[in-house]
Parts: C-alpha cells; sequence; structure tokens
C-alpha cells in the first residue's frame, strides 16, 4: 500500500501563487476577473457570450423582446435568460433589499415599457372548456390522441384525464366521473 505524503501549509506560497496567477494574462481566471470589472458596478450578473450584461443591457433585451412579441412577458423557451432577469426582478419589487437592487429610477425603466409586475399564472381552464379545446383539435388533426410535444396544455390535459380515469379514489370511486368519462367517449377519446 502506497504511503500517502502531506505537504506541511505554508501560506505564503499561496500568496506568490495568487500574485503570479492576478499578473499573467495568459491564464484563464485572470482574463476572468477583468471581464468582471469591465463589467461595471451595475451590472446584473448575467454572461452573454463572454461578458456580463449591464441592468441597462437587459432592459434593451427586454425592449426589443417586446417590440418583436408585443408584450415584456418572457417566458423560459423564450430566452430562459431573460425570463430569469424578469423573475429576478419581480422578486427584487416584491422583497425589498433582496434580490437585485431596484432603484426608483430602475423601476421607472420596466413601467416605461409596461412590464408586468405580477408573476405569470397559470390559467385553470374548465373541464367542459377542455373539452371544447378538444373538439377543435379533433376537426383540425382528424383524432384526439394529443401528444404532449404537440400541444403542450391539451397533451397534459389528456394524460391527466387518462390518470384520473386509472386511479380510484379511497371510498371505492373514481377520480373521474361517470359523465366526464360519456363526454370523453363521445368524443372518441382514446384511453
Amino acid at each position: 500500500m502506497p504511503t500517502k505524503h502531506y505537504v506541511p501549509y505554508n501560506p505564503e506560497s499561496l500568496d506568490n501563487t495568487r500574485d503570479n496567477l492576478s499578473n499573467s494574462d495568459d491564464i484563464p481566471a485572470a482574463r476572468f476577473r477583468q471581464e468582471t470589472q469591465d463589467a461595471g458596478p451595475h451590472s446584473s450578473g448575467r454572461k452573454a457570450r463572454g461578458k456580463y450584461k449591464t441592468f441597462e443591457d437587459r432592459m434593451e433585451d427586454l425592449r426589443r423582446y417586446k417590440a418583436k412579441n408585443g408584450h415584456a412577458n418572457v417566458s423560459i423557451p423564450d430566452d430562459k435568460s431573460l425570463a430569469q432577469f424578469c423573475a429576478n426582478a419581480r422578486y427584487a419589487r416584491k422583497n425589498p433589499g433582496k434580490g437585485m437592487q431596484l432603484t426608483d429610477e430602475r423601476i421607472a425603466a420596466f413601467d416605461a415599457i409596461d412590464f408586468n409586475w405580477n408573476s405569470q399564472e397559470y390559467v385553470t381552464r374548465s373541464f367542459d372548456e377542455r373539452i371544447k379545446d378538444l373538439e377543435e383539435y379533433k376537426m383540425t388533426h382528424g383524432h384526439i390522441n394529443v401528444k404532449i410535444h404537440e400541444d403542450n396544455s391539451l397533451g397534459q390535459f389528456c394524460a391527466n384525464v387518462r390518470y384520473a380515469r386509472k386511479k380510484v379514489v379511497k371510498d371505492g370511486t373514481r377520480k373521474l366521473t361517470e359523465e366526464r368519462i360519456a363526454k370523453l367517449d363521445a368524443l372518441g377519446f382514446e384511453w
């Protein structure tokens, strides 16, 4: 079995190593430090292609998004980084002193583009509305075998309905009523 050799701790040797690293332009850590210094004190901390984006850069991204889409409610599939920036802004507004710094000027910049300060909330649709959605889907596609990758919301509804029909509650009844099963059967729902 090989013996382990321990090197005694010498803080002076670490200081010399740090000095050598910070003075070298060939070492990635030194370049990283330089990039973060170049980003400025009001950086949002988000990196884009090797550089940190400032708050003003992120606001410009948000303005472009709004010009393209007609709203400033950025979703994660559209732009994950920008959606996170918006979520951080909402959090900071609801929790002053936590998260990013939101000065009056920054809040005014968000308000100027009609930013929605309320988080995106899921819209719950009734069962009857979902039946209508399935009817429309059937007219368009010729079937009701909705896949999640085709229509995420409606596909998830179908998966939940299939699960609810199989699931038996403690008192012996199903979670999905016979009336609802009949409505789905009338459409030709594929169980």
